[in-house]
């Protein structure tokens, strides 16, 4: 089968009768003597070598992986682009012919295939030969994903270099210059149009590139570019995916900043609010400097805040809200060992613009379509502790899995990132909606959480609102920004990123 794919036999039968005919005796009638010169392209021993060496390839640095539609489609690319720069070789150079190849070795992350020659005197010598020019359409492409997210998936959740991304790596190049090819402007006009783009208001154009929602979560992902803005200078507010998410950095750097908060391993925020009223007391015990209240004596158990009527109560169960205080895991010490680890460490000169500990009104944020989100705050207007363990850096070529579970934010650098992002249903249940949380205090002015606790309930009512307008505001501006990019400029930007990316991934030309 894999003697199929090779172009050779092709090749052979293509040249007229006479000249297959001249290659065999010359081959055969080559004398012993002469056995150290080059030898015809075509003869038997020259084309056999050529396919046991790339069928040694495809099974020693493909076929390890597993065999999805990208592999097969791979090896097909890999056959075309070696023989083509074989012949090349040998109109290149007179001392290479094709019988003279030794091995092949292909590099599993790049492609990159190099090739051990002999030369005329029997010296060895190493050749690096050219990656295939893939281009794929869109229907190609879309299969080759699906094929990739059924295959590396189970083997992808909870990995610090998810399966999936590490496969991905080979064909995202392809993708772009393919997209960009002008025989598929129409796959370009597709992801520029309304229901393939949309900007977010933390300061990213979000390209759907690819969505399979079938309501099946064993399937069921969508494949995104995420085009951040040059020159941003706004943070996105601390939130929590209705999904998991694995990415890969294309270009740039950025910052990701990990909270925690009690009970945000559920997977419904009910749940999810009542574990925190459970361990909030032991939290603000460990938090209480942080909080601006280390002389406040704490209450021995926790009741609810009365909810206003404008927003949604946290949950009908009250018995579960009066239950005992629990101790919370995380303590300052903890907080240090991590924010001091080489991975994980704090920036200080930006620490006092990040702190340590923040508290956030969750608002749900409900996408209604594709361009439409809303925002309903919860808790009846009890703000939520988020404790920051967590400050990483990321690269151009890092790729990593973040647990829906995990609130986070991104803080740009003036090097404005590209990522793709493949996200999936959390296990077992799909979340319905996302959770952002906002402060509801001024802490660069000096005011803490204590300061909100304090405030009336009318009060509340009033920064609550004042945020909900705002979050609706933002919503309504980020239309004008989506629309506002033009075809041109959107082709621009991605040929920005192919080239960020042949910088960033030299081993890919």
């Amino acid at each position: 089968g894999i003697q199929c794919l090779s172009p050779s036999a092709d090749l052979w039968c293509s040249l007229p009768m006479a000249a297959q005919e001249e290659a065999r005796r010359t081959m055969r009638d080559l004398p012993e003597e002469q056995q150290g010169l080059p030898r015809p392209l075509f003869g038997r021993s020259a084309s056999q070598e050529f396919v046991d060496c790339m069928q040694r390839t495809v099974k020693d640095s493909i076929g390890t992986t597993g065999h999805p539609h990208a592999d097969i489609h791979r090896v097909h690319s890999l056959f075309e682009a070696t023989w083509n720069a074989v012949l090349q070789l040998q109109s290149d150079t007179p001392c290479f012919w094709i019988s003279d190849l030794v091995s092949f070795s292909v590099c599993p992350e790049s492609g990159a295939i190099t090739g051990s020659v002999l030369d005329r005197i029997g010296r060895r010598r190493t050749v690096g030969l050219p990656l295939p020019n893939i281009l794929y359409t869109m229907e190609e492409f879309e299969q080759i994903v699906k094929d990739m997210v059924r295959a590396y998936r189970p083997q992808s959740a909870r990995r610090s270099q998810p399966n999936i991304m590490e496969n991905m790596k080979l064909v995202v190049l392809p993708f772009l210059e393919s997209v960009l090819h002008p025989s598929n402007r129409h796959w370009l006009q597709e992801l520029h149009s309304e229901k393939k783009r949309r900007y977010n208001p933390n300061g990213f154009h979000v390209i759907e590139v690819l969505k399979v929602a079938t309501g099946n979560i064993q399937t069921d992902f969508s494949l995104r570019l995420h085009l951040y803005e040059p020159a941003l200078t706004q943070t996105e507010s601390v939130h929590v995916h209705k999904w998991h998410l694995e990415s890969l950095v294309l270009a740039g750097r950025f910052r990701h900043l990990l909270y925690d908060t009690p009970g945000i391993e559920e997977v419904t925020y009910e749940r999810t609010f009542e574990k925190f009223q459970q361990k909030k007391e032991g939290l603000r015990k460990n938090f209480g400097e942080l909080r601006g209240e280390v002389k406040t004596e704490l209450p021995k158990s926790v009741a609810a805040t009365p909810a206003a009527s404008l927003l949604v109560p946290a949950t009908s169960s009250a018995e579960a809200l009066c239950q005992q205080s629990q101790d919370y895991w995380l303590t300052p010490e903890l907080q240090s060992a991590a924010l001091n680890s080489q991975i994980c460490a704090e920036k200080p000169h930006d620490a006092k613009k990040f702190p340590r500990y923040m508290a956030g009104i969750p608002f749900l944020t409900q996408r209604l379509s594709f361009q439409e989100t809303s925002f309903i705050p919860l808790n009846g207007g009890e703000a939520v502790d988020l404790v920051k363990f967590c400050d990483r850096e990321e690269k151009a070529g890092n790729y990593y899995f973040l647990d829906a579970k995990i609130p986070h934010r991104v803080v740009c650098t003036d090097d404005a990132p590209v990522t793709l992002v493949i996200t999936s249903p959390v296990d077992g249940i799909n979340r319905k909606d996302g959770w952002k949380y906002k402060l509801p205090y001024d802490f660069e002015k000096g005011e803490t959480m204590h300061d909100y606790d304090k405030k009336s309930e009318e009060e509340k009512r009033e920064i609550i609102g004042r945020i909900h307008a705002q979050m609706d505001a933002e919503e309504n501006e980020s239309k004008e920004v989506a629309s506002a990019m033009s075809l041109e400029e959107f082709e621009g930007r991605l040929w920005n990123l192919v080239a960020k990316m042949r910088m960033n991934f030299p081993s890919r030309h």
